[in-house]
């Protein structure tokens, strides 16, 4: 098990300690942002309420050294930061298998497909074409900074997302592909607006980037990126520590666990805005912040990982993706080692498929999982050496999946106030991100604008 020790709880009751910043969260947003300041010689102090660093990124390895990510797995091409971070910490990054036929199951109908085009109709695949160049067109028309004051993004803020696609698409087939694709999100698609979903195509660098988004991912696991992190850091992590309170003013903040008391300049609060919003503040936040937090859409995914002696479908032409629009079980990818001794296949359910999902009996939930893989790729599929799994949605301090997402009208009313500092206070979060919002990298970039904001108040 790939595990550090950190500080847990060691000041006693009511003792205040003074640094210059509290980071709140330890995942990558967090721990990117008291990395950027302990190069730059800030004192900090990183409060975890979980037992553990790394948020929404979770790894272990088997007894067989294999790599079992149940969070967040994947990089792209584009992603810099975090590929930077990569080498820094001399992390190695694979490449995803891709070679052979891709597995759908649409309509209720089997197939195996070479190439990138899904087995659609002329009509549908027109469709879905005609829609990546309009979101193209759409993202290059909206603005870099300050998005919700654009007209254009209010007009899109006025549409959920599920809506949106009906209006602009004219084939039933290419609508329910395009469906499938944003599952992605793992939230119901009249929940989100489409200028939601639009933002995170815009700060990824366009629709084709998103394309790239699943190219790599750590041989090691992600989570080892955030325990290398934190262990270069381990002096000032603080786990098992929830937040109660944050107080604040012109001479800088407090913050109240349990049992320790911490006096800063400044707060960074690195962690999901949902779960930001159970902290009490004194003063109350400002209304339109407090909106931000309960408006937002927590996403439902639950990730399971089959891990066979091979990867039996490669032999049989198949990389071992696959994209359903029917069952419980949405998306399934090849996470197998690079050396090809064991094969093991990530699956993905997300948004109401993972709450139903989520409803069964543990055994009855694998037998269904089983079941519908078998489908896809055969009796042998239905009998994986090893089963893990991961609901999300079960985690008290995450609440949720890879992101959450703001329902129609919410972003152009109150989105400037979703990083906006508030006086000693700054946001991080995936959800606060610029570039590659609602992805790993996202919550990096977060974590080194809110570490910048600080850094240019303190100086």
């Amino acid at each position: 098990m790939m595990k550090m020790m950190f500080q847990q709880n060691v000041l006693g009751r009511n003792v205040m300690k003074e640094v210059d910043v509290v980071i709140v969260g330890a995942g990558f947003a967090g721990l990117s942002a008291a990395w950027e300041l302990t190069k730059r010689k800030v004192n900090i102090a990183v409060i975890e309420a979980m037992d553990r660093v790394g948020g929404r990124v979770h790894s272990f390895q088997t007894k067989d050294a294999v790599t079992v990510d149940l969070g967040a797995q994947w990089v792209g091409r584009y992603q810099r930061r975090i590929r930077a971070l990569a080498k820094e910490f001399s992390l190695p990054l694979v490449k995803t298998y891709t070679k052979g036929k891709m597995t759908y199951n649409l309509r209720g109908t089997i197939e195996k497909i070479e190439g990138e085009h899904p087995p659609l109709s002329p009509e549908g695949l027109s469709d879905l074409f005609q829609l990546k160049e309009k979101i193209e067109r759409l993202v290059a028309e909206l603005p870099e900074q300050d998005i919700w004051n654009s007209s254009l993004a209010k007009e899109l803020d006025t549409y959920n997302l599920d809506a949106w696609i009906q209006t602009n698409m004219f084939t039933e087939e290419g609508r329910n592909f395009f469906r499938l694709f944003a599952e992605v999100m793992c939230v119901e698609l009249y929940e989100p607006s489409a200028l939601d979903f639009l933002w995170c195509v815009k700060t990824s660098g366009g629709f084709q980037h998103v394309l790239t988004a699943e190219e790599e991912w750590f041989s090691d696991g992600a989570y080892t990126l955030a325990l290398k992190m934190a262990d270069a850091m381990k002096d000032h992590i603080y786990v098992s520590t929830p937040v109660k309170r944050i107080e604040y003013g012109e001479n800088g903040v407090i913050v109240l666990t349990e049992k320790q008391v911490w006096k800063a300049k400044k707060v960074i609060v690195a962690i999901p805005p949902a779960v930001s919003g159970r902290i009490e503040y004194n003063p109350p936040l400002p209304a339109e912040r407090s909106i931000i937090t309960e408006k937002i859409n927590q996403s439902s995914v639950i990730k399971v990982i089959l891990i066979y002696d091979r990867p039996f479908w490669r032999e049989e032409g198949l990389n071992g993706h696959a994209q359903c629009d029917r069952g419980l079980i949405r998306l399934v990818a090849d996470s197998s080692p690079t050396d090809g001794r064991k094969g093991v296949l990530t699956v993905l359910s997300g948004g109401r498929y993972a709450k139903e999902l989520a409803q069964l009996e543990k055994q009855r939930r694998k037998q269904t999982v089983l079941k519908e893989i078998g489908l896809l790729f055969g009796p042998r599929a239905e009998q994986p050496i090893e089963f893990y799994e991961k609901d999300w949605t079960e985690e008290p301090w995450i609440r949720g999946g890879y992101a959450a997402h703001f329902p129609p009208k919410i972003i152009t009313s109150f989105g400037e106030w979703l990083h906006q500092p508030i006086g000693p206070i700054h946001w991080a979060s995936t959800e606060t991100a610029d570039e590659w919002k609602f992805y790993m990298e996202g919550a990096i970039q977060s974590g080194e604008r809110a570490a910048k904001e600080v850094l240019n108040r303190l100086t």
